[in-house]
C-alpha cells in the first residue's frame, strides 16, 4: 500500500466544501477503500478530502507530463494530419 504523508495543504490551498457541490457515486475495490481510508487517517483529512487531493495530484502531475511530451489528454498522435 503506497502512503502519502502530505499533512496539511496551506489553508489558501484548503477548500471547504458544501452540501451543493456536485456528487459522484462511484465503486471501487474494497482494497482501494482500506488504502483511502488507512490514507486519509495518516494524513488528517476526510476520505472524502483524501480522494480529492488524489486527483488533483494526478491532474497536476499529468498537466505536467503533457507539456514535457508536447502532449494533450486526448490528443492523438498518430492520427492523420489534415
Amino acid at each position: 500500500m503506497i502512503t502519502m504523508r502530505i499533512h496539511w495543504l496551506q489553508s489558501t490551498e484548503r477548500e471547504v466544501m458544501k452540501q451543493r457541490d456536485p456528487q459522484i457515486h462511484v465503486r471501487i475495490p474494497q482494497s482501494m477503500k482500506d488504502a483511502l481510508e488507512a490514507n486519509a487517517k495518516a494524513n488528517c483529512r476526510s476520505v472524502n478530502s483524501e480522494i480529492i487531493f488524489g486527483l488533483k495530484f494526478y491532474a497536476q502531475h499529468l498537466e505536467q507530463a503533457e507539456k514535457a511530451l508536447g502532449t494533450a489528454v486526448g490528443s492523438q498522435p498518430n492520427a492523420p494530419q489534415k
